[in-house]
């Protein structure tokens, strides 16, 4: 495995698919093969702290990512995939201070919360609408005669994001799992965060 070896990345997916050699330990997660693995692979691993590993960016300058991440029921984020919401825009300001994550950050987590999940229960491609809930409302109501509005679609979704959290508490998540792994958390080299962690 070498940086632009496309046929050794290709083998390797292969491997972990089928379970094969150092596959098999690589099928079980980040997380689980950092533990598995030892020494400081625990500590340079990127993942919350129930296992999943996060999508495509660096959330570290992006903390509203980075705690929906930590403290989604899914693989990934939740909720700041939410582009519009019956007129509310997606919030994308990058975590800077303290004071954002305290009183700020949770807030948006829990306001755009139920919209991806909506949008995946109708069984839509995201990068197609975009986690329009009034579209998607509309859309829903064209296909069943229903007068479906976009803040009923919400409410759907923060149900299935309660439900999902209650499974998950009833098989045994806990508080100390909402969080991000050392480096997910560490402070960034530069951008709006550099040099700041969301970890105390």
């Amino acid at each position: 495995m070498t940086w632009g070896n496309v046929e050794a990345t290709r083998q390797m997916i292969r491997r972990i698919a089928f379970r094969q050699g150092f596959g098999d330990l690589l099928a079980e997660g980040v997380m689980r093969a950092a533990r598995a693995i030892g020494k400081d692979a625990p500590n340079l691993a990127i993942h919350t702290m129930k296992g999943n590993t996060p999508n495509m960016h660096d959330h570290r300058n992006w903390w509203a990512v980075l705690v929906d991440t930590c403290v989604s029921q899914m693989g990934t984020a939740e909720g700041f995939s939410v582009a519009k919401t019956g007129g509310h825009r997606r919030f994308t300001q990058p975590g800077s201070c303290p004071e954002y994550l305290a009183r700020r950050c949770p807030a948006m987590n829990s306001l755009f919360k139920g919209g991806v999940q909506f949008e995946d229960s109708l069984g839509v491609c995201r990068f197609n609408t975009q986690t329009d809930m009034k579209l998607l409302s509309e859309a829903l109501s064209a296909a069943t005669g229903w007068n479906f509005s976009a803040l009923e679609g919400m409410e759907v979704g923060h149900r299935i994001v309660n439900l999902f959290r209650v499974f998950n508490m009833r098989h045994g998540h806990t508080a100390e799992m909402d969080a991000p792994s050392p480096r997910y958390g560490s402070a960034p080299m530069d951008g709006p965060n550099k040099e700041k962690s969301i970890l105390p």
